[in-house]
């Protein structure tokens, strides 16, 4: 997992849009707590009523994602983005979902399966 600055990100969807990738991209803008980031996820990525709201759920979710992606396109890839609220809020969440996210991309071929964790503006930087 790659670890992108807030300004890189206009970049990477330009590059990946001209490529015909359409990646996974989840803003976590709001969410702070497991609950909040499992409601975001089953609405975000249009998961099934029966979606379970837990890890192994997510992991089962995003990987069926990324292997329609990589199906379609050869390239699978996740970003992540507005994780301040939760990594304040429920670290040990936010270190649970990089881990399922490094599993993930890890378990495909590195140089196929992409996934960004999109860094916050600094305080003392320009506002969006």
């Amino acid at each position: 997992m790659s670890l992108l600055q807030v300004d890189d990100l206009p970049a990477l969807r330009s590059r990946l849009r001209d490529a015909g990738v359409a990646a996974i991209e989840l803003d976590l803008s709001g969410c702070d707590s497991k609950a909040s980031l499992m409601q975001r996820c089953a609405a975000h990525l249009q998961l099934p009523a029966g979606f379970g709201h837990n890890w192994d759920a997510l992991n089962d979710a995003l990987r069926e994602g990324l292997l329609a992606q990589h199906a379609q396109r050869g390239l699978g890839v996740v970003i992540i983005t507005g994780s301040e609220t939760l990594s304040r809020a429920a670290p040990a969440v936010v270190s649970t979902l990089q881990a399922l996210l490094l599993e993930l991309t890890t378990s495909f071929d590195s140089e196929t399966c992409l996934a960004y964790w999109v860094a916050p503006a600094s305080r003392g930087g320009s506002p969006r």
